[in-house]
């Protein structure tokens, strides 16, 4: 149907839940299969978009928000064997295959980037704002239609019609709208027109409820923002007509970190997909712009933003006990065992110091940066993380 969704999302979703299947199969414990779980969604992404380190920090980023040697380990191995099967004996191409001459910019330029990090991370925040409030639109027509939430679809097919009639180069994930931008001589006009076209399409293609991703569309809009911010210093004589491709790029990365709030993986995804590690400053100068004024801006990160929006129900209440790893921080560092103020129902096992493992006991000191295994309830793992990190 042309809907601005992406299948890289869902591919995401099919390695979790790929990993949720083999972890069923081998009657797992709950920690291996949430290790499992985190690696199959690695595999995913690094299959879709040819980049098995972005596979790795995006898990670390947007799923376990730490770095835990058991989850990084397996992940790697899962996005580093999914990335060998799609290229090698599938005959994937990756979803985005960029070209990798790209020039390098001057330092003199640098006060462009900013500039660039700074309006991507206030557009992020739009986008975020937006997207999750796009639902009221087919509320309201489902309200005065007498149509149920399950048929919003409809609502979706027919607001794509005009775009696919006038402008059907910008249906889809747009992967091929990113790759042509470069080649296609668009006008500023004409960038900004098919940015807007895009942003409350792709809002709209999301609230409706249909199975797709947004982690393509994201990128996509930030490419048009990229592009369309070079145009206009190009046309200012500040850069060359050469390095447009260059803030295509940059706008990639600087406008998915700002929504994702997950910086390493958006500078890492971009590089790998250009192949060009020169590149990797101008990225990260760009990308943490972008997100300090996202942050600035009190933005969420986008893909917590929308599971807390779900209203998902529960048949019943897990209670069963399960090990998670998490590494002292600061918080708790220097304290001892019994002087900690823990919920109930939390007991911390064992203590990882210098590569030895040492039981934990009440007089145990907790040392920065070692790593604690605890028993938790499973529904507390959220609440017990951000408590002690």
């Amino acid at each position: 149907m042309g809907f601005m969704l992406g299948r890289e999302g869902p591919s995401i979703q099919l390695g979790a839940m790929a990993g949720k299947g083999v972890a069923k199969t081998l009657k797992a414990q709950r920690m291996e299969q949430r290790v499992l779980i985190a690696s199959g969604a690695a595999a995913g992404l690094s299959a879709a978009f040819n980049a098995p380190i972005a596979g790795l920090l995006f898990v670390v980023e947007e799923i376990y928000h730490q770095f835990s040697r058991l989850v990084w380990i397996s992940a790697l191995v899962a996005s580093l064997v999914a990335n060998f099967i799609s290229l090698n004996i599938f005959g994937l191409t990756p979803v985005l295959d960029m070209p990798g001459e790209l020039v390098i910019l001057p330092l003199k330029d640098y006060w462009l980037l900013l500039i660039l990090g700074a309006f991507l991370g206030a557009m992020g925040y739009l986008y975020e704002k937006v997207t999750l409030n796009a639902g009221v639109v087919y509320d309201f027509l489902g309200k005065v239609c007498h149509i149920p939430n399950y048929f919003y679809g409809i609502f979706a097919a027919v607001l794509i019609i005009p775009v696919g009639y006038f402008y059907p180069q910008l249906l889809g994930g747009g992967n091929g709208l990113i790759t042509s931008l470069t080649t296609s001589h668009l006008t500023l006009t004409v960038v900004f027109l098919y940015f807007i076209i895009r942003f409350i399409w792709s809002a709209l293609s999301y609230a409706s409820g249909l199975p797709g991703g947004i982690f393509l569309p994201i990128l996509t809009l930030g490419a048009l923002l990229g592009f369309g911010f070079g145009l206009g210093v190009n046309q200012l004589g500040f850069i060359s007509t050469a390095a447009l491709i260059n803030f295509l790029v940059l706008g990639m990365a600087g406008y998915f970190g700002a929504i994702s709030k997950a910086p390493l993986t958006a500078m890492i995804l971009v590089t790998e997909m250009v192949g060009d590690f020169r590149q990797l400053m101008t990225i990260a100068v760009v990308t943490l712009v972008a997100y300090i004024v996202m942050d600035l801006l009190k933005g969420e990160p986008i893909y917590e933003a929308m599971l807390a929006k779900l209203s998902i129900p529960k048949d019943r209440e897990v209670i069963e006990p399960t090990l998670i790893e998490l590494t002292v921080s600061d918080k708790i560092a220097g304290k001892r065992v019994r002087d900690l103020t823990l919920p109930k129902n939390v007991l911390i096992t064992t203590q990882i110091h210098r590569q030895k493992s040492e039981v934990v006991r009440g007089n145990t000191v907790l040392n920065a940066g070692d790593t604690i295994f605890l028993v938790v309830n499973e529904p507390e793992i959220g609440k017990i993380r951000q408590l002690l990190m």
